[in-house]
């Protein structure tokens, strides 16, 4: 399938995106690192919440049940491991993948790592109408792409 390559620019920054799929527009926020912590971390604890349960059926299940959802292995010890992490240590760990995030957007972006990069991405959008959701919240804006040859 045909690659196309999208890209937009925003405050000095660009953005660009090579894939298969059509889009029409990325979502960006503003933030800090402070910012981008706050927010893995809240993403943390709403995932410890929600999917707990789905991982205690995954790590419980019988060979049976596994086979007959196209279950594997792997799936069940990724579930037992997330389930013997403790909240503690999911915190620690979306924050440390952040703040490294962080420093490697910025040096492959040529910003010092101390410079705060005043965008972020958080998704893709087809149609504004689907980016103008994403986008509805506090310093998140919907930017259209423009595709390039």
């Amino acid at each position: 399938m045909k690659k196309s390559t999208y890209t937009t620019q925003i405050d000095g920054q660009t953005f660009t995106r090579t894939t298969a799929r059509t889009y029409t527009h990325i979502v960006l926020v503003t933030g800090t690192l402070d910012a981008s912590i706050e927010r893995a971390l809240a993403s943390v604890v709403y995932d410890r919440k929600n999917n707990r349960a789905y991982h205690q059926g995954i790590a419980n299940a019988t060979a049976g049940e596994l086979a007959q959802y196209g279950g594997t292995q792997a799936q069940v010890d990724h579930s037992i491991a997330w389930i013997a992490k403790t909240d503690a240590e999911a915190m620690d760990a979306a924050m440390t993948k952040t703040i490294e995030a962080w420093y490697e957007q910025n040096r492959s972006q040529g910003l010092p790592t101390t410079q705060s990069r005043r965008w972020f991405e958080v998704g893709y959008a087809g149609r504004a109408d689907l980016a103008a959701k994403m986008a509805n919240k506090p310093g998140h804006r919907a930017v259209a792409l423009e595709p390039r040859a």
